[in-house]
């Protein structure tokens, strides 16, 4: 059936690709250690732009450049906060089960087959570092894609050969993160269908689209050169693209570049405040520098003076003569006027030390990070550094639903793709992937334990992202560890109870017997 993508050609697949801002492309250029951008990142003091030796003063400048990379330290933190560890992941059956209903004998069967042979995928396309490349581009661009992809050396005549195994399908697929300049996934405005867009240049200087998009049921991958469709590909994904498109809230905004800008000025001045004033100075007033008396090469019959300079330091005698005073008729000399020296001490450092402490607090509070400074800071209270860290852990919360969102699809697409390629097309379409994202904070004291508690009991973080951040490895195991001893405690509860009521009922019939009262039905 005819889909709102049959006509595109490269060009036009190309315009659906989102324009990178300049902002965002200042901002990876800073993560990836370009600080100076040309002379464009520098905020400080700049030669008009008429001068003739504006280029020398700029290189001059350039050469005593210093930065500290704070943006990509903010970057890091916040990727190891959400994706440091492995996510947990596991299949379970699509449709709905009842209370305490477990899986079929078959279902289950399906569910180990499909976990042993994806955890070894897993681990062989070491997918935690992807995932992790992943989160590093969406927090910077605030969109990262990924692909899922087969080798041109794998596909024989344009055919991918059916495999033996299912794991043997799997060893075919492999996964990358595109540039975000090169791919993303956009949806028709009429239709709201979703497609794919990858544009890459070949072996033969070609410029390549390939698009995936889906057409009924099935996912459809189509290669494009100019106007002209060079491949086509249609295959049973339960309704999954080859590529998928994830969006995260930049944490790399324009006022964290300012403020990045202004540190490495302040670095850059610090430093050029120890070059021109980190040694003593010394101005001498109306004293003759040293001097020895030699022949005058021009004139035998006459001395003349060679100059040398103070010859100072520890156990150095210095002794300084006044420049004579001489008779403006005779050129007798009269006198000497009085030398004095005069110190120029260095220039304290306090006011650029302050400075760059200050700018780094407030780009680790802009990111919702300043529990990393807290820390490490006696003066801070203990209340300060857990608010601090509380905010940190509700800043992973929207990269966490983000990293939900990219494993499922791995896990369910990747499936889906083996098992077509090993001959058994929809085998697991009765599976859905499970995920728990695994956020960490860092070591946490016994009271932030506590402090992340109470916000969970009074509903400021879920019960999953509690047991996350306090470093539970097993999230569903710890669940159900809790909902069996909670069932066990209830239990032992209500025999107590039962016991207590039969005990007191015993005591009544007893008195009741010794009284010779009959007891009421």
């Amino acid at each position: 059936m005819p889909t709102a993508f049959d006509n595109l050609s490269v060009e036009s697949a190309k315009k659906r690709l989102p324009v990178t801002p300049e902002s965002v492309k200042s901002a990876v250029l800073f993560r990836d250690g370009d600080h100076w951008q040309g002379g464009a990142a520098w905020t400080g003091p700049t030669p008009a732009a008429g001068d003739k030796n504006a280029s020398e003063v700029m290189t001059r400048i350039q050469r005593e450049f210093v930065s500290s990379n704070v943006i990509a330290e903010v970057v890091e933190r916040h990727m190891n906060g959400a994706i440091g560890r492995e996510p947990q992941w596991g299949y379970a059956v699509r449709r709905p089960l009842l209370d305490e209903e477990q899986p079929t004998d078959p279902e289950q069967g399906l569910i180990d087959e499909a976990e042993a042979a994806m955890t070894s995928w897993w681990d062989q396309r070491n997918v935690l570092s992807i995932l992790q490349e992943s989160i590093a581009t969406a927090v910077v661009y605030g969109r990262a894609v990924l692909r899922l992809f087969i080798p041109p050396a794998a596909v024989e005549g344009g055919v991918i050969q059916r495999q033996p195994t299912l794991a043997d399908a799997l060893n075919l697929i492999w996964l990358d993160v595109l540039a975000p300049e090169q791919a993303g996934v956009s949806r028709d405005k009429a239709t709201m269908q979703a497609c794919g867009v990858y544009v890459y240049t070949n072996d033969d200087k070609t410029e390549v689209a390939e698009v995936t998009f889906l057409d009924g049921l099935d996912t459809v991958v189509r290669t494009l050169e100019g106007e002209a469709v060079t491949g086509e590909t249609r295959l049973p994904l339960m309704g999954h693209l080859l590529m998928l498109e994830i969006t995260c809230k930049p944490i790399i905004s324009l006022s964290m570049q300012q403020m990045q800008k202004a540190l490495n000025m302040t670095l850059t001045m610090l430093q050029h405040n120890i070059v021109i004033s980190g040694f003593v100075e010394r101005v001498l007033s109306n004293a003759q520098m040293p001097y020895d008396e030699v022949d005058d090469p021009a004139n035998p019959n006459q001395k003349m003076r060679v100059y040398k300079p103070y010859d100072i330091g520890p156990g150095k005698t210095t002794n300084l003569v006044g420049v004579p005073i001489r008779d403006e008729r005779t050129k007798a000399i009269t006198g000497y006027t009085n030398p004095s020296v005069q110190w120029r001490d260095p220039s304290p450092v306090t006011t650029f030390v302050d400075t760059d402490a200050a700018i780094y607090r407030r780009m680790l509070n802009e990111c919702k990070q300043l529990h990393a400074l807290l820390s490490g800071d006696a003066v801070a209270s203990g209340e300060s550094r857990k608010q601090a860290l509380l905010d940190f852990a509700m800043a992973l919360g929207p990269t966490a639903t983000a990293i939900k969102q990219l494993v499922r699809w791995l896990l369910e697409a990747t499936l889906a793709l083996a098992a077509h390629f090993a001959g058994r097309p929809n085998a697991f379409d009765s599976l859905r992937a499970d995920v728990t994202p695994r956020l960490w904070l860092g070591s946490l004291s016994s009271e932030e334990r506590n402090f992340l508690l109470a916000a969970y009991e009074k509903g400021a973080i879920s019960h999953d992202l509690f047991l996350s951040l306090i470093d539970v490895e097993d999230v569903d195991a710890e669940k159900a560890r809790i909902a069996a001893e909670q069932e066990a405690k209830q239990i032992q509860q209500t025999r107590t109870l039962a016991a207590a009521l039969a005990t007191n009922q015993a005591r009544l019939d007893s008195g009741a017997a010794s009284t010779g009262l009959e007891q009421p039905e």
